[in-house]
C-alpha cells in the first residue's frame, strides 16, 4: 500500500467542519427501515455489515504501521425472536391499516302485494 499524501489527507473527512443536517441513534434507524419497507409485524433489529481492508496506514510516510480499515458496506433489517435494547416491534412503530369494512344496507322486507 502507497504512503498516505497530501491529496489523501485533503479528502478526509471531518464531521465537526461540515453542518450536520440529522444524527440518528440505530433504533431510529430500524424504525425508518420497518416503515420504508412497510412490515406491520414482527420483531425487528438493525444489521451491519462491514468490509475489512488491511494495509501499512499512517498519518505519514514516517509513521505507516501494519493497520486496518472498517468500512460499513451494508445496511439492512435482521427479523428476531427476542427483544434486545435495539429492537423495534413492527405492529408498534408502523401498525397495519384499519381495514375499511362498508357496511351494506339492512334488507328491508317488501309487504306482500295486494290482490
Amino acid at each position: 500500500m502507497p504512503p498516505v499524501t497530501k491529496k489523501m489527507k485533503q479528502s478526509v473527512i471531518h464531521a465537526e467542519d461540515h453542518d450536520i443536517v440529522a444524527m440518528y441513534e440505530p433504533k431510529q434507524i430500524t424504525e425508518f427501515l420497518v416503515k420504508l419497507h412497510n412490515l406491520h409485524e414482527g420483531l425487528f433489529d438493525l444489521v451491519l455489515g462491514f468490509q475489512v481492508a488491511v494495509g501499512s496506514v499512517g498519518p505519514g510516510p514516517s509513521s505507516v504501521m501494519p493497520g486496518a480499515v472498517i468500512g460499513v458496506k451494508h445496511i439492512g433489517l435482521v427479523k428476531v425472536e427476542k427483544k434486545s435494547a435495539t429492537t423495534v416491534n413492527a405492529a408498534k412503530v408502523n401498525p397495519a391499516p384499519k381495514k375499511h369494512v362498508v357496511k351494506k344496507p339492512a334488507a328491508t322486507k317488501k309487504a306482500p302485494a295486494k290482490k
